[in-house]
């Protein structure tokens, strides 16, 4: 079949391995920005669960700025999604276009650092509550 199917299939096969890969982790990538909003969702919303909770309770059991960190995570996760398909999209033209230079990891260390830093920050919150 001259310009079919078949001429596709022989073009991409010595690169599939690494297109499936990339695809893989673009995916990956889509499941931790949406885990990411979703944690934010139930961090921001967790607040005003626990004031219906315990209505009457004379102990401040939410902290102030746990809706502002809720909101945080979920931009977070929004942000992330664009960044991840220009990743995916610059990996794929390097597999089908080798050149001598691939795109840094300044996304993932982002993430890491920025987690990290929420993490820490509502592990001293829940510690410090009274």
């Amino acid at each position: 079949m001259p310009g079919g199917v078949r001429d596709i299939e022989e073009a991409l096969r010595p690169n599939l391995r690494e297109h499936q890969a990339n695809e893989r982790t673009f995916l990956a990538w889509l499941r931790t920005s949406v885990a990411i909003i979703a944690f934010g969702f139930v961090v921001e919303r967790f607040s005003l669960f626990v004031k219906y909770l315990a209505p009457g309770a004379e102990v401040n059991l939410t902290h102030p700025r746990t809706g502002l960190i809720g909101a945080a995570l979920i931009w977070l996760g929004t942000v992330l999604i664009p960044v991840s398909l220009w990743r995916f999209l610059i990996q794929q033209r390097h597999i089908d276009k080798p050149s001598g230079t691939t795109s840094g990891n300044w996304p993932i260390i982002a993430l890491a650092i920025i987690l990290a830093t929420v993490g820490v920050y509502l592990a001293l919150a829940a510690v410090s509550q009274p």
